[in-house]
């Protein structure tokens, strides 16, 4: 595509965005998830990002000419550890408690769903001869969506900057021995500066309070690396103190990129504290 032919785009994504019935819509999402609906909204951003698309003559071109090198993609995706355990698995059991920086706003989550959807694509096809500065960053999801795995390109808690912490009580209590941090293959990643580099895991006491945060080690993820890395805890560290039912993961910096970080997953892994 020509630079007029992307602007032509880049134009189409912001009136389709600017009409009132679209901000009146993207109200209505807002007030469902503050009343509790979170579910419900995630699906209704799902429906209105499509129709948004769809109904705009520029934008269902361009994803129709793109289809088929979009089923060509291969997913090369961080995953599970086979056959060691992970308790900071969502099926498990294990949930998110708490994380900053604070959630973006859902009509934030909307736009950027419709920028990924028509800029990512184009992106993954025309790769650095398409401008930087047109590709918006990964749709926003929730941060529990790194207790689940096999995640696909883009599904990521993505965060402003290089800086954020997240609390995960895990399915159980146990001795942490390792955990487990996940992106996906440089190969496959529209910018792997967004990857995280400084990660530090903390274990905290029984009732999830970050004043009582014992450090279980800072690590450095590799681009250079796998997908999934694991990094283990030092048997210096007395095992009384390595046992947990809450851990506090903190990204203290990513790769260089100026804008956000993207984390796919993180892993919990040790015994059970009752076998330790």
């Amino acid at each position: 595509l020509s630079e007029s032919e992307l602007q032509k785009v880049q134009a189409a994504v912001e009136d389709a965005t600017a009409s009132e019935s679209f901000r009146a819509t993207v109200r209505a999402i807002a007030r469902a998830a503050a009343e509790g609906s979170v579910r419900d909204s995630e699906d209704r951003v799902a429906d209105l990002v499509r129709e948004t698309i769809t109904s705009n003559e520029t934008l269902s071109a361009i994803l129709a000419a793109m289809e088929p090198a979009l089923n060509e993609r291969v997913a090369l995706s961080a995953g599970a550890l086979p056959g060691v355990a992970d308790y900071a698995l969502s099926s498990a059991g294990a949930s998110v408690v708490s994380y900053a920086p604070a959630y973006p706003t859902w009509a934030d989550r909307v736009h950027w769903n419709i920028r990924s959807a028509v800029f990512g694509f184009l992106r993954a096809v025309g790769g650095s001869t398409l401008s930087s500065g047109l590709v918006a960053p990964p749709p926003p999801h929730f941060p529990s969506v790194i207790l689940e795995r096999d995640n696909p390109r883009g599904r990521c808690w993505a965060f402003a900057g290089n800086a954020a912490e997240v609390t995960i009580m895990l399915s159980e209590r146990i001795e942490i021995d390792s955990f487990t941090v996940m992106h996906i293959a440089a190969s496959a990643a529209r910018d792997i500066s967004s990857a995280p580099r400084s990660v530090e895991l903390l274990g905290l006491g029984e009732r999830g309070a970050l004043a009582d945060a014992i450090s279980l080690g800072t690590f450095e993820y590799s681009t250079k690396g796998s997908p999934t890395q694991r990094f283990f805890v030092s048997t210096d560290l007395p095992a009384d103190l390595r046992r947990h039912s809450f851990v506090t993961v903190r990204i203290r910096s990513n790769h260089g990129h100026p804008e956000y970080t993207c984390v796919y997953g993180v892993g919990i892994h040790g015994s059970p504290a009752s076998s330790a």
